[in-house]
């Protein structure tokens, strides 16, 4: 009888994991062979949907378009959007992508010189804003941002200071505290763990791991715990799924993975079900999507994939929905302030969506916290014209109807 409930038990067990598996919306880019025929090889992207319990891959659309995306540079937000940074065909133009689930380009906006954008987008599931990072080429400087998904804006909120350089595919996002989290060098060339606010741009914490290499980091907003796929600097062959403690930066070491043979930035976590995907050659260069249950720390699958993807997400808005509903009314209070152009040459509008019964207060101050500008208007969008101050980040603040909004703007 024992023996019969065991064996009850563990198909039990078995079975909802594949339930699990199976409500996963999972989708990705991948390139393949198009023409062998010249001197260099021709690959197209395709935009696919995978069946992450079998690895079956099923074509949505060719984006003839897109000539190259870069690993890790994609996120998925709550309007079924798959959004990434990428370079068009005429493979100098890097663009801000935004496809539907139908594999339709919504938008493809160019970043416009100085500024390059970093491989790090993540969205903040609970306030349903994209984050991620550029640099200015003529300062070398890199900046915190957040991204419009509607029109492709994007806000400049700071600089980022003390950080070098970000590890490929090494970022993820904290919905719960608002927190940037990324593995990277400081500047004199440690590598660390850095947890940045994502409100201010401080870094609130940071952990010396030079014993050891990150990858693949994913935040399990439901559990708050944070995995990745660790590496010992003493044994750089052997690779674990691990789990780090954010307080202390210690790594506990789950379960190790000795099939694996390099890692990607193709990864995502799905928060409803708490599955760790990725997708990476195993030692026989073995394409292969790996599926750990974070849960009991152990593979479900590792099936093999036809296609090299080059990024993967899954659509994790129902985990949203659900888990962040008691703040659903105040979200994207901020997404509705929009300054465009920014950066500016001091000539910039102001736009409101929401419709207010009541004048607006509008105060710009400088990086002292002193005020370079008040008006007051109940008609949007605002033209303004700062003239003769200078460059720099200036904070841009609008009371209406008792609400504070604020947004940081370049003047170039």
């Amino acid at each position: 009888m024992k023996k019969i409930f065991l064996i009850i038990l563990l198909m039990s067990f078995i079975f909802t994991g594949l339930l699990k598996a199976q409500n996963i919306k999972l989708y990705g880019i991948s390139s393949y062979l198009a023409d062998s025929s010249g001197p260099f090889p021709d690959y197209n992207l395709l935009f696919m949907k995978v069946d992450p319990l079998m690895a079956t891959e099923f074509i949505i659309d060719t984006l003839l378009e897109i000539e190259g995306i870069y690993n890790g540079s994609s996120t998925f937000d709550h309007n079924n959007h798959y959004i990434f940074i990428g370079q068009d065909t005429d493979l100098t133009t890097r663009r801000y992508y935004v496809l539907d689930t139908n594999g339709i380009i919504l938008l493809n906006p160019p970043f416009s010189s100085p500024f390059i954008p970093g491989q790090n987008l993540q969205f903040d599931l609970k306030n349903q804003i994209i984050y991620g990072t550029i640099r200015d080429t003529a300062t070398n400087i890199t900046y915190f941002v957040s991204f419009d998904s509607n029109n492709g804006d994007y806000n400049i909120i700071n600089p980022i200071s003390d950080v070098s350089g970000f590890a490929l595919g090494a970022t993820s996002f904290n919905s719960n505290s608002g927190k940037f989290i990324f593995y990277g060098t400081d500047s004199i060339g440690n590598f660390k763990l850095f947890f940045l606010n994502a409100q201010d741009v401080t870094i609130d914490t940071t952990f010396l791991m030079n014993y050891c290499r990150l990858a693949e980091l994913e935040y399990d907003n439901k559990n708050n715990k944070l995995f990745c796929i660790y590496k010992d600097t003493a044994a750089m062959s052997i690779k674990y799924f691990a789990e780090i403690d954010t307080l202390t930066g210690a790594a506990t070491l789950i379960d190790s993975l000795p099939e694996l043979e390099g890692v990607s930035a193709s990864h995502v976590f799905d928060q409803n079900s708490g599955y760790y995907i990725f997708s990476a050659p195993d030692t026989n260069s073995i394409k292969r999507l790996w599926i750990i249950n974070s849960n009991i720390g152990e593979v479900v699958s590792k099936n093999p994939l036809f296609h090299n993807f080059m990024d993967i997400k899954c659509d994790n808005t129902s985990f949203a929905k659900a888990f962040y509903s008691s703040i659903s009314e105040q979200k994207v209070s901020l997404h509705n302030l929009k300054i465009y152009p920014n950066p500016s040459n001091g000539i910039f509008e102001i736009n409101l969506t929401s419709q207010f019964k009541t004048n607006s207060t509008i105060e710009i101050f400088d990086n002292y916290g002193r005020k370079v500008f008040s008006g007051i208007t109940n008609n949007f969008p605002y033209k303004v014209k700062l003239q003769g101050i200078n460059p720099g980040l200036y904070l841009i603040k609008i009371l209406s109807d008792n609400e504070l909004k604020s947004k940081k703007i370049l003047i170039k």
